[in-house]
């Protein structure tokens, strides 16, 4: 099965986090374009590598694509925070289906270096003028 990759066109591109507020509630929203994790600092940087430490510039809330409210024992997703754009709407949904084609696509890959070895994708890629 060949899945229709124009439907996430124009999906949220940067990284996505779930962020945990004090009271239980969670988001899932994109950092802003700009920012990164410093994994050796454990933390969020922007370009030019400086700590950030205001949450408004480190997560875009504009762009939150799910709000999950804990109300005690019960959890509830806030209807006007699902995600505004079809294209995120539509990846997340997949997540499932793209992650079993992850594996498919492993496995023969896998198959393929075993076969004719790794210099045969080193070749295929630089013949694509992908870096390696």
């Amino acid at each position: 099965m060949k899945i229709d990759l124009k439907q996430y066109e124009g999906h949220t591109e940067n990284k996505w986090e779930w962020y945990e507020f004090g009271d239980g509630d969670w988001i899932l929203c994109p950092l802003w374009d700009d920012v990164t994790i410093d994994e050796d600092r454990g933390w969020y940087v922007d370009k030019k590598g400086e700590e950030i430490h205001q949450h408004d510039d480190i997560w875009n809330w504009d762009e939150m694509i799910l709000d999950l409210q804990n109300h005690g024992e019960t959890s509830t997703c806030s209807s006007e925070r699902l995600p505004k754009n079809k294209a995120d709407a539509a990846l997340i949904a997949d997540a499932p289906l793209l992650l079993a084609e992850i594996k498919k696509l492993q496995y023969h890959l896998d198959l393929m270096i075993k076969k004719y070895g790794d210099a045969f994708l080193i070749e295929t890629l630089a013949e694509r003028g992908e870096e390696i």
